[in-house]
């Protein structure tokens, strides 16, 4: 598969106070998060750290970052959540283990065209069941509507961990290619740079 690394400039580095940074090329950097998740990101990219984790048995936004090529941005979220009483981790594994349809990835919204799951299922992170998922779609509501929706969650003893990167571009083959060819083996590091606090299960590490 071709890679090559454009010269990836940053969109911003976030701050309370709005700050901006720029930057021509894009190392990684490791962040460390206020529960002790150990993730890469691009070291250009703009970074939004939320104060708080949100209620325990609430969905809990731990990062947002992104960055962009001349053509396309990407975005990418990590948030967190408990198990329902009704879903219990044991269960919640077992479904994600499953060769069940996958209800993990996205279904057409209205308006949206060309729709495609390109890639789904489940897989092991090391020794924790997951879901991947890759979807394309084309949003004429949006002001980039090429959409590619890449998202990984696992089920970890502790919480449910939903890592979900998007690439958007000015028309869907401009997104996918963007995808190929710029981002994917980006998207790999993120996922595979991945590493969970003590209450999540060992680090995720590379997929096993």
């Amino acid at each position: 598969m071709r890679w090559r690394m454009r010269t990836v400039a940053a969109l911003a580095v976030l701050s309370a106070a709005g700050g901006m940074a720029q930057a021509a090329d894009a190392p990684w950097r490791t962040v460390t998060l206020a529960d002790g998740t150990v993730i890469d990101v691009p070291a250009v990219s703009a970074t939004i750290l939320p104060k708080t984790l949100g209620p325990p048995r609430g969905v809990s936004s731990l990062m947002s970052w992104g960055a962009a090529t001349a053509r396309e941005k990407l975005a990418c979220s990590l948030a967190r959540m408990a198990y329902p009483a009704d879903k219990p981790y044991a269960a919640v594994s077992t479904l994600f283990a499953s060769q069940t349809p996958d209800v993990f990835c996205p279904s057409p919204q209205p308006g949206q065209t060309e729709f495609a799951i390109v890639r789904s299922g489940p897989l092991r992170v090391q020794g924790m069941a997951a879901r991947t998922c890759a979807a394309v779609y084309r949003d004429p509501g949006d002001l980039m509507p090429g959409h590619v929706n890449r998202t990984l969650v696992i089920a970890a003893p502790g919480y449910i961990y939903r890592l979900e990167c998007q690439i958007t571009a000015a028309d869907l083959a401009t997104a996918k290619d963007g995808y190929y060819d710029e981002f994917e083996n980006s998207v790999d590091h993120i996922e595979g740079s991945l590493r969970l606090p003590a209450h999540g299960g060992a680090g995720t590490g590379r997929r096993k």
